[in-house]
């Protein structure tokens, strides 16, 4: 299936990227890139893995205990949207 970034996904990733490495390391931060790198692998090859959210049409893939990703799998269009990186040390209201 084809990955597609919405600008909210590419914003949140970076946010956190930046935040992983201003606050802990670039060590960090290039673990945290690859980890979800390869979750975004397995997303694109089993893409109902992951559970569904709240919001029954959103699926939400944990990468760290402190990221989780939330994505729409579009079946007509063989098209998984990324929406957001959420960092789950927010206030949970701000889910999407």
């Amino acid at each position: 299936m084809n990955l597609i970034w919405t600008e909210n996904a590419e914003e949140t990733f970076y946010e956190i990227l930046l935040y992983i490495s201003t606050e802990f390391s670039e060590r960090n931060a290039q673990k945290f890139y690859d980890e979800s790198h390869k979750m975004l692998e397995r997303i694109a090859l089993e893409p109902y893995l992951f559970s569904v959210s709240e919001k029954k049409s959103i699926r939400k893939a944990v990468i760290h205990k402190y990221t989780t990703l939330f994505y729409f799998v579009d079946t007509e269009t063989d098209t998984i949207y990324l929406f957001s990186f959420f960092d789950t040390r927010q206030n949970p209201n701000k889910k999407p």
